[in-house]
């Protein structure tokens, strides 16, 4: 009998968040502050941490702190979460994110902006390392969460992916010639 353990949970949902309201406020952000900073982006541009009372910002935490509650719910945490930080991601043709993960509880992103090929978050199993130099030999009939060395997900327009900080993740290069704009942010305890 195969019985999983340690299993790695992801929330994905949909926002309902006026979308041209957002998309002013990051043209108006850039305009503004053009320099953003670097981070785990390769290429593009990040912005510096977000103030949560902005008014676009102040309507997508409400939605993000709605599904971050239920996300909370599922995982049966007790302590109330918080948020910490969040910003703006901005990739052109070409550029991406580099392996990374977040301090915190739940992390998560909230896409903008995407288009075909424009690039996927793609989670590494916790062995990552140990899997590429053992379990690449095998010859598997399919991939699988048993036995796959990560997961990708194409991102949509208005989709909220919710996932343990821990986790690593990259992005993939963005191919499109449109931007991919998305928000990450941190809860912590």
């Amino acid at each position: 009998m195969i019985q999983d353990i340690f299993k790695v949970p992801l929330y994905i949902s949909k926002c309902d968040v006026d979308n041209t309201m957002l998309l002013n406020y990051v043209n108006k952000y850039v305009t503004n502050n053009p320099k953003g900073r670097k981070a785990s982006n390769a290429g593009g541009y990040q912005s510096l941490r977000l103030d949560c009372e902005d008014g676009p910002i102040k309507i997508l935490l409400d939605k993000i702190i709605k599904e971050v509650y239920n996300f909370g719910v599922e995982l049966k945490i007790k302590s109330p979460l918080t948020l910490e930080s969040i910003w703006f991601n901005i990739n052109k043709q070409k550029e991406s994110n580099v392996l990374h993960n977040h301090a915190g509880i739940i992390s998560g992103v909230y896409y903008l902006k995407t288009h075909k090929n424009c690039g996927g978050i793609r989670f590494y199993h916790g062995y990552h390392d140990q899997l590429v130099y053992t379990w690449r030999q095998a010859e598997w009939k399919e991939f699988d969460a048993r036995n796959s060395e990560h997961w990708d997900i194409e991102p949509e327009n208005n989709e909220l992916i919710l996932f343990p900080s821990y986790l690593n993740h990259s992005v993939s290069a963005n191919e499109s010639t449109e931007d991919r704009i998305s928000f990450s942010f941190n809860f912590i305890l």
